[in-house]
């Protein structure tokens, strides 16, 4: 099932576009009229208030767990919801191939936590949408009847709960790294900001790429200053007002966990990207390549056991450090081209804003519509009604003091 309305190439390229939701089988149109036959708008007028609440189940693993994303605050909009992250141990759902119908149960526990955020009176118009990526896309190509029957089983989990499900979707590795680049540039205020009582368009320059790695593909995404000449690896979108045009390029098997595939021949690693191993070398604040090189080297040389008495507790992730930061680095440096000069322009980040960063929340936005395409123009008029009324009060109040005045001056050669 298409959960997303992502349409297909355009010039080469892809385009995404957001969704606009249909009313639930059974349920009638609850939606308001002024949105019922107009598609195009219909993203645009019933956001908020008739979905305070979004469920996107987002199956990413973060040291063994996964998170579930049911709202958030929308620039640009009235306060919406904060955003509410949930944990809940388990592996993803490509590792339930041989059992299918597990994948669909291993829901149940996220899916619990967002029925108890959003009020039982709302929840049959609280959209709820899975989003899979690298872990079901190599499965897919594995085994094509096996991811399919994934699908079909969170799908049903999904589809029998009280909210209104949109489908389960199989992201592209383009769409993964683009989503991606929409989070962390939406929350770093890097598509519109309030300033001077209006909302306005940060400079071009101002926008940031996105690396992410997971533990099966790894993807960048940024807006180069020159034409795109692999049109493949392009994608466009129309957010704001503005059309921006990206390379995404996603390296399927290049994740941190394929990789330790290759090199130890069947040891599994629950979670893995650039932030967590970087952040654990403690070379998460620009520091020259140079250190960043030495440091990996010089961890990768030290005895076992001077490894395990320096880290207690973290045994489990040890033994991976070493050759996810050498591969972390080698893809970096001799893969994407960063040298001395360039290095100190990569962030590691985990977070932005306060919010984890990563597709999920971009996904979220272009799905459900709630980044506009043009710039919020309710802003702009409320400050003019304000103004208005304001003059229309100054002004009625000056009238009644003439007026008084005149009585007064009338009264008194009475």
């Amino acid at each position: 099932m298409e959960g997303a309305d992502l349409h297909g190439p355009a010039r080469g390229g892809h385009s995404l576009r957001p969704h606009c939701a249909r009313p639930h089988p059974g349920r009638g149109d609850q939606r308001p009229a002024a949105c019922r036959d107009q598609v195009r708008d219909c993203v645009r007028c019933w956001l908020l208030p008739y979905i305070p609440f979004c469920v996107p189940v987002a199956r990413e693993q973060r040291e063994g767990h996964w998170c579930c994303q049911p709202g958030l605050s929308l620039p640009g909009r009235s306060p919406g919801l904060d955003l509410v992250l949930g944990t809940f141990s388990g592996p993803g759902i490509s590792s339930y191939a041989s059992d299918p119908a597990r994948a669909g149960e291993s829901l149940r526990g996220c899916l619990e936590e967002a029925l108890a955020l959003v009020p039982a009176a709302r929840q049959g118009e609280t959209p709820v949408f899975l989003g899979a990526t690298a872990g079901m896309r190599l499965l897919r190509q594995k085994n094509n009847s096996q991811a399919r029957d994934i699908l079909t089983a969170v799908s049903q989990v999904l589809g029998q709960s009280p909210l209104d499900f949109w489908g389960a979707k199989v992201l592209t590795g383009q769409d993964e790294g683009a989503f991606s680049w929409i989070t962390v540039n939406y929350l770093l205020g890097r598509l519109i900001q309030y300033s001077s009582g209006q909302w306005i368009q940060p400079a071009e320059g101002t926008l940031v790429g996105a690396l992410d790695m997971g533990g099966a593909s790894t993807q960048i995404c940024f807006m180069p200053r020159g034409p795109i000449l692999d049109q493949s690896s392009q994608a466009t979108f129309h957010l704001y007002g503005t059309n921006y045009s990206v390379y995404t390029h996603s390296h399927l098997c290049f994740g941190r966990d394929q990789v330790l595939l290759r090199l130890l021949g069947g040891l599994l690693q629950a979670f893995s990207n650039f932030y967590y191993t970087f952040h654990f070398l403690n070379l998460t604040s620009r520091q020259p390549l140079s250190t960043v090189n030495a440091s990996v080297w010089d961890f990768c040389q030290r005895p076992w056991r001077l490894v395990e008495a320096s880290y207690p507790g973290q045994e489990r992730w040890l033994p991976y450090y070493c050759a996810s930061g050498l591969y972390m680095l080698t893809l970096l440096r001799d893969g994407y081209g960063f040298q001395e000069e360039t290095w100190p322009s990569i962030e590691f980040q985990k977070q932005a804003s306060g919010t984890d960063i990563g597709w999920t929340l971009g996904y979220m936005l272009n799905l459900t519509g709630m980044i506009p395409a043009e710039v919020p123009a309710e802003w702009r008029a409320q400050n003019y009604k304000v103004w208005a009324a304001g003059v229309a009060f100054v002004v009625l109040t000056l009238v009644a003091i003439l007026g008084a005045a005149a009585v007064h001056l009338l009264w008194l050669q009475d």
